[in-house]
Formats: C-alpha cells, sequence, structure tokens
C-alpha cells in the first residue's frame, strides 16, 4: 500500500483478494483481516491479471471480519466484482449484539441489473439505485458513499452517480464485515454474491466523484 498516493486518504481497510488464497484476505490497511466464512470455490483472476475468488450463492460461501474500523457513517465501501444478474450482496457493514442488529448497516446489494447503497438503521431502510445497469458477467466496480443518515451515493465503474436523501438513524454501532453477503434476522446469510469478487475496501470518509473514479480508472486505480 502506498500510503502517500491520493486514494490512501482515509483508508482503513483494504482487501486485494485471493493474494492469500481463497478462504483468507489479509487487510493491508489495517487490522481487518477477511478469514473463512464458507470456503470459497475456487482462485481466479480479474481481467488485468488481480487475484480474486469465486463465490457460488447456492453454497452461502462468502468471507467475514469480525472487527470493523468505522462504526458509523461518514463511510465508503468500494468491491470489484463479477457477478451474473439476480439479487446479490458484495460488501456488508453491520452491528452485532444487542436487540436486532440486522436493523443497523451499510452495504452495496445488485437487484434487477441495478447497483444500490442500501443503509438501514431501526427497522427502516433507504437505497440509492443507480439508474445504469451493470454488464453481468463482466468485471466491474461497485462503490457507494454513506456521507450522512440522510445522505448516500451509489457508483457503478467511478461514475453513474445517484444521491438518495430519506434520514435514517442506526441506533446500533458498526462492528463485523462481510464480504460477498449480507446478515439478516437471526444471523441467517441474506442474498449473497453468485460470481467473482476482487478487491475491496473501507475509507473513514464519503469519497467524492473524483476519488470513485480514480478508483476505476485503469491509470490510477
Amino acid at each position: 500500500l502506498n500510503s502517500d498516493c491520493p486514494q490512501a486518504q482515509g483508508l482503513v481497510a483494504w482487501w486485494p483478494i485471493g493474494m492469500a488464497g481463497k478462504n483468507y484476505a489479509a487487510d493491508f490497511a489495517g487490522n481487518n483481516h477477511a478469514g473463512l466464512g464458507v470456503a470459497a470455490s475456487a482462485m481466479t483472476l480479474g481481467d488485468d491479471g488481480r487475484p480474486a475468488i469465486s463465490l457460488v450463492a447456492a453454497s452461502n460461501q462468502y468471507l467475514a471480519v469480525p472487527t470493523c474500523p468505522k462504526s458509523a457513517v461518514p463511510l465508503t465501501l468500494t468491491a470489484w466484482a463479477k457477478p451474473p444478474s439476480g439479487t446479490q450482496t458484495v460488501i456488508y457493514v453491520g452491528a452485532t449484539g444487542g436487540t436486532r442488529p440486522e436493523e443497523h448497516f451499510c452495504r452495496i446489494v445488485l437487484v434487477s441489473g441495478y447497483v444500490r447503497a442500501n443503509f438501514g438503521g431501526a427497522g427502516s431502510q433507504a437505497n440509492a439505485i443507480t439508474t445504469v445497469a451493470y454488464t453481468a458477467g463482466a468485471w466491474s466496480l461497485f462503490s457507494a458513499s454513506f456521507t450522512a443518515n440522510n445522505s448516500r451515493t451509489v457508483y457503478l465503474n467511478g461514475a453513474n452517480a445517484v444521491t438518495e436523501t430519506t434520514s435514517i438513524t442506526p441506533t446500533a454501532a458498526f462492528s463485523r464485515i462481510r464480504l460477498g453477503v449480507a446478515i439478516t434476522t437471526s444471523e441467517a446469510l441474506l442474498q449473497p454474491l453468485n460470481g467473482d469478487l476482487g478487491e475491496c475496501g473501507i475509507w473513514n470518509v464519503a469519497l467524492g466523484p473524483d476519488m470513485h473514479s480514480r478508483l476505476y480508472d485503469p491509470g490510477t486505480r
């Protein structure tokens, strides 16, 4: 990790997936290492040769991180993935403990071909949804900035930004991360990814459009 580069400012967790095998991803920006949730199917490579893992939704395969470097918004989530069509989660940050911890979260979820920045708190949810569909079976960068309780912006491939401003108030701190799946009632797994998962990251700030573009651009990513 080059801590001097613009993309590293505010970066608190960074997983170049697949570099340490299919069932473990070291956090190169902190100590939030991703361990085995349910074993991935195989190793694979992205179009530019970066390592990744293949996940099968029917087998609920994912990586689990028992800690979280940011307990509340603002924060930014990013994940490279090569998914088919269908409803599936690429990255999730949520609460543990207390009453109904599954209600308090930030995540990026794919629904009907579009990308959602899904934000939940105290039984309510809000979504910023792209107006441009991702290409099924192709590598894409899915990213979202959760700026405040009343603002979140979703991006597809560093562009196509959409902001939504419903006010949501989580009352439990974010304390765990899932890569390739979300958590629902009674700790059940929700909408696992059915495809390839690559580099993922979390920032402790809400990145702006220029930075989302840099994270996607082949010359700066």
